[in-house]
């Protein structure tokens, strides 16, 4: 992987700031800064589950996860009640709050609801 490809999966602003690169087994390596920062980078800056030997990439559960809060957010776009106008749109708190319970209402349901 080349220097800039390396300074761009670690978030630098470009590869001019990195004065020198270490590469260690598994995957790890170490970007040195000119200002003598170090940045250690595990798996090549790419998702855990999606890196390794054998990867596995998500689980369905993350998926659902996601693509409710997706969803939601949308939603919440197109209602106007979140600004449209930015780039990144933030998970409200209630969007967030409402998902997760109904997630872990459904996965792991209150003891009084087994037979």
């Amino acid at each position: 992987m080349a220097t800039n490809e390396v300074a761009t999966a670690a978030g630098t602003a470009g590869s001019a700031a990195v004065a020198g690169l270490r590469e260690y087994a598994d995957d790890l390596m170490t970007l040195e800064l000119t200002d003598g920062r170090r940045i250690h980078v595990i798996s090549r800056g790419h998702m855990f589950n999606l890196a390794g030997p054998r990867p596995l990439g998500n689980s369905i559960e993350s998926m659902d996860l996601g693509f409710a809060l997706q969803a939601r957010c949308l939603e919440a776009v197109a209602n106007g009640s979140v600004d449209a106008s930015s780039c990144v749109v933030p998970v409200p708190a209630r969007i967030d709050a409402a998902i997760a319970t109904s997630y872990l209402d459904r996965k792991y349901p209150p003891a009084a609801d087994y037979p």
